[in-house]
C-alpha cells in the first residue's frame, strides 16, 4: 500500500480523502493503509475508491498487483 501511495498524486489523495468522508472542506491527509483498514463497504467508500481506481494509470495498478499478490 505504501508502495502505491507513493506513486499516487498528493492532489487525488486529498480529492480520495474528500469523497471517502463525503466533506466539501479539505480533509485531513488519507493513508491506503487506513482506508482498507476502515472500510466498510459504504456507497461513498465504494465511489471514491472506484473514482480513484479511475485516476490511476493501468500501468501502475497492474504493477500494484503484481507486488500485492507476491508473497
Amino acid at each position: 500500500m505504501l508502495w502505491l501511495q507513493a506513486k499516487i498524486a498528493p492532489t487525488l489523495l486529498s480529492e480520495l480523502a474528500q469523497k471517502w468522508n463525503q466533506q466539501t472542506l479539505p480533509p485531513p491527509s488519507i493513508k491506503l493503509q487506513d482506508v482498507c483498514k476502515y472500510y466498510k463497504g459504504l456507497p461513498n467508500q465504494k465511489a471514491a475508491l472506484e473514482w480513484l481506481e479511475s485516476q490511476i494509470s493501468p500501468a501502475t495498478l497492474d504493477e500494484f498487483g503484481k507486488k500485492w499478490r507476491k508473497p
